[in-house]
């Protein structure tokens, strides 16, 4: 006599197919929770390759922001600086100061962002010692983020990190596309007054330097930074590549201030002007950007 057990039992047998599907459908239950081994370099060649877009726009966004930091630095120093001028005659932060100013009468030791006043000027909450011969610090301000960090130890031992921001000094003697300068100039004063300036919403006052000045012949950027790059300069060389030197950090550009206060981002080609033959600098171009004022 047949069961309903034996019924289902001899339709199993009779339907091998229905068998095969079932072994089938058994098996890849038993991988349906893992990758094969294609599937997994096919999931890896997809990430690397939205890395590699991704990656590039990463880096853009970064230098942007950084560029932004940087700008506001600028601005910053070309503030202070038109303050300076207004509390003080329309003379200019002076580049340099004679060394009686540290008690030091052998030489101009005192630069520009040494000086106690215009540091508070351009970072009121920092305390500033009335005597900043051994002050080796600087503010952040003095500081461009996209810059790598120029160190530098001193004779005494002592490690002080150097400025990634210059003034502009050219023309403070009687060739203005000289870098050195008159120290009996005006009696000492080492500087430009706002009367001096003939174009200040064309000319340069600060921006990106590798060292704490700027001179128009080392923006010559065939000359300088195409070769040498952000390198600092050396006590040790102090004709060398890196003092007074522009640096064209951001994206081959630089964050400029003029002398009337405006900033403005420029690229190498805009900042340092060549004739159209792309062989001779366009020195009258490059003269209204670079010289303040003409002392003859």
């Amino acid at each position: 006599m047949l069961n309903r057990s034996n019924v289902k039992m001899s339709f199993k047998a009779a339907n091998p197919k229905q068998n095969r599907t079932s072994l089938i459908t058994s098996r890849k239950s038993r991988f349906r929770g893992g990758f094969t081994l294609i599937e997994l370099l096919v999931v890896i060649s997809i990430i690397a390759l939205l890395m590699a877009i991704m990656l590039p726009a990463l880096n853009r966004a970064r230098e942007a922001a950084k560029r932004i930091v940087c700008m506001n630095n600028v601005r910053t120093l070309t503030t202070a600086n038109t303050i300076y001028a207004n509390e003080n005659k329309g003379y200019y932060m002076p580049f340099v100061f004679p060394g009686s100013v540290l008690e030091d009468t052998s030489s101009y030791q005192a630069r520009w962002f040494q000086m106690p006043y215009f540091r508070k000027l351009v970072d009121p909450g920092k305390t500033v010692d009335d005597s900043i011969a051994n002050d080796l610090t600087v503010s952040k301000q003095f500081q461009c983020p996209s810059s790598p960090p120029h160190k530098e130890i001193l004779d005494t031992g002592a490690e002080r990190v150097d400025i990634n921001y210059g003034y502009n000094w050219t023309g403070l003697n009687p060739d203005p596309r000289s870098s050195g300068f008159n120290p009996d100039f005006r009696g000492g004063y080492i500087g430009f007054k706002q009367s001096d300036v003939k174009y200040p919403q064309r000319c340069f006052a600060f921006g990106d330097s590798t060292d704490f000045g700027l001179v128009m012949q080392n923006a010559d950027y065939k000359r300088m930074w195409d070769i040498f790059g952000d390198v600092q300069g050396s006590n040790t060389n102090p004709s060398g590549p890196g003092w007074n030197s522009p640096a064209y950090r951001h994206q081959e550009g630089i964050n400029m201030g003029y002398w009337d206060g405006h900033c403005e981002y420029l690229k190498k080609e805009e900042a340092f002007r060549y004739a159209e033959n792309g062989r001779w600098p366009d020195y009258q171009a490059n003269d209204i950007m670079w010289v303040p004022a003409r002392f003859r």
